[in-house]
């Protein structure tokens, strides 16, 4: 009997000491990973950042965009804005925030599926930035050639992304 209670007090003390990451962080540098309408793909990336001006000249719009290809040459695109701002920890994208941008697409085959922001917002949100690394979350719809008429559309989610920049 003392053998079963000291099992049971031993078991419990393990499952206690468990975690469970609803949203495990991407560990490998350098990939951008999402599930396109149930299928999961993994690409390595180049990244870029700039800062544009717009055609007045009086706003500044701070730009990170990224871009990763797998083996058979399927492109995740990611491109978040924010007005006058640079670059932080938030969620981009959300509808009806007119300081903020997120443009998500994927290409495969030749053809490509981007979100159109004003219809269907994808969002991209920075979880961490800081030193020479960026990584976050991002989801969405994306429609066939942009446009949000087309019944060709492709459903993210699951999107995580680890960027380390120059």
């Amino acid at each position: 009997m003392k053998k079963m209670i000291l099992f049971a007090v031993l078991g419990l003390l393990t499952l206690a000491s468990c975690k469970k990451s609803s949203s495990p962080a991407i560990t490998t540098p350098n990939t951008i990973t999402a599930t396109v309408d149930g299928v999961t793909y993994t690409c390595k990336f180049l990244s870029g950042s700039e800062a544009e001006q717009d055609s007045s000249g009086t706003d500044l719009w701070y730009n990170y965009e990224n871009y990763a290809y797998d083996s058979a040459y399927n492109e995740l695109y990611l491109d978040i804005k924010q007005l006058n701002k640079a670059i932080s920890s938030k969620t981009y994208g959300s509808q009806g925030d007119s300081t903020t941008e997120a443009y998500v697409e994927f290409d495969s085959g030749g053809s490509y599926w981007g979100s159109v922001t004003k219809i269907n917002p994808a969002t991209i949100t920075v979880t961490s930035s800081g030193g020479n690394t960026i990584q976050g979350t991002f989801q969405g719809t994306l429609y066939n050639s942009e446009d949000s008429t087309s019944a060709d559309k492709k459903v993210i989610t699951n999107g995580k992304f680890n960027i380390t920049t120059p």
